[in-house]
């Protein structure tokens, strides 16, 4: 049997920062609340930097933000501008945001690269460009210099809702993933900004880059999952039809390590669910081909799990949040074979 074994409590981690739009980046958990942006060691649970916002968050705005690797700025977004912010408070630059073609509102997202030169940002209607049929402008996408704002790349689209910019381990590519797409931007020889799409026309969406550099994607049906190669999508493995037991992917899986998949799995078979029949269960799955290794069970007697909620580090250890969230969020790894 495969066990988990607590690596520790996190009770100062927000719950956002594992079932939220945010993230984690470069091991840290980021948390977007109303009045800064706060950034979280998941090895101590402590808050470590805290980025005071110009303009409060409302109530119903959720935009990806983003940190430096080296904490120096972050990159917060209301529904006037995104901002490179300072750990003191000091505006580094803005650029205004536009609403979403169509007006759909609160959709922007912002990712820096990991030199920490450049964030790529999604910032709505490109208002210099000619209005279509339904007076819709398509939207932007902007590679910036970090140190000064200045437009170093744009790529002009309609864009969807829920956006989410996610670096490729090649340095070059920045991934993006939205309601109805996905793909991968980079500034091109001529300072173009190039866009691959990448969702093979059967809504296919990216969980997760692979250490290796394909990359690991999920039907929206959220019942199989494959792994393709960038940039040509090529299928390097698609998971067997039986690996979920009769279940569906309860969200986006991700690399417990560069060999092995975590993945939750909603409403599992009864004969695969435990003697608990627990509405969830966590599946690690074999990196290579996605095959099945088996279900993780948790220490007799947790409250909370195995929760919906979870998020790999890539490290081997991953973040359970309970419903509950009265319960910490907890960080796990797996126990050694007896």
């Amino acid at each position: 049997m495969i066990r988990a074994e607590p690596v520790r409590s996190l009770p100062g981690v927000p719950h956002r920062v594992v079932h939220g739009p945010q993230p984690l980046q470069w091991g840290l958990a980021v948390d977007s609340a109303p009045a800064s942006l706060d950034v979280y060691d998941l090895g101590t649970g402590e808050r470590v930097r805290s980025f005071p916002r110009p303009v409060p968050l409302g109530p119903k705005e959720g935009p990806q933000e983003a940190i430096a690797p080296d904490l120096s700025y972050a990159v917060l977004i209301d529904a006037e501008a995104v901002r490179a912010v300072e750990p003191g408070g000091r505006v580094r630059w803005s650029l205004p945001v536009g609403r979403l073609h169509g007006d759909i509102a609160g959709c922007a997202a912002a990712h820096a690269t990991a030199d920490g030169a450049v964030v790529w940002a999604q910032i709505g209607e490109d208002g210099d460009a000619p209005a279509d049929e339904h007076g819709w402008r398509p939207d932007r996408t902007v590679a910036l210099a970090a140190d000064d704002g200045r437009l170093l790349a744009q790529a002009v689209y309609y864009s969807n809702q829920f956006p989410l910019l996610f670096p490729h381990p090649d340095g070059v590519h920045m991934l993006f993933d939205q309601s109805e797409w996905c793909g991968a931007l980079r500034v091109g020889p001529d300072g173009a900004a190039e866009i691959t799409d990448l969702s093979g026309g059967t809504m296919l969406h990216i969980a997760a880059p692979a250490p290796d550099g394909s990359l690991l994607m999920f039907l929206e049906a959220m019942w199989t999952l494959e792994r393709r190669s960038l940039p040509d999508l090529r299928r390097l493995a698609l998971m067997d039809d039986d690996v979920l037991g009769g279940g569906s992917l309860a969200g986006p899986p991700g690399f417990l390590d560069a060999d092995r998949v975590l993945a939750a799995v909603d409403e599992p078979d009864v004969l695969t669910a435990g003697e608990n029949g627990a509405p969830f269960q966590h599946l690690l799955l074999n990196a290579a081909d996605l095959s099945r290794i088996g279900p993780i069970a948790y220490p007799d007697g947790t409250p909370g799990e195995p929760a919906v909620w979870t998020k790999p580090l890539g490290d081997g250890t991953w973040l359970t949040s309970p419903d509950d969230e009265d319960l910490p969020v907890r960080r796990w790894r797996l126990a050694p074979r007896r």
